[in-house]
């Protein structure tokens, strides 16, 4: 497994970036969304935990670290 940056993109041009483990860019996609509302995750920078509303967020952009 691998870590890839997840950034999540809000309707008005605000995003977040988490970080996600997965085997590819569409394993994170599906570890994402089977969530249903809330995806939970860490930010390794920040160190910080994280609840994104997916109601709110219009697309989401992965990315290889």
């Amino acid at each position: 497994m691998q870590l890839y940056k997840v950034v999540f993109h809000f309707d008005n041009e605000n995003t977040k970036t988490l970080h996600v483990y997965g085997n590819d860019e569409q394993d994170v996609l599906k570890t994402i969304y089977v969530q249903k509302d809330y995806f939970e995750g860490t930010n390794k920078s920040s160190r910080g935990y994280h609840r994104i509303n997916l109601n709110q967020v219009t697309y989401v952009s992965v990315y290889d670290q």
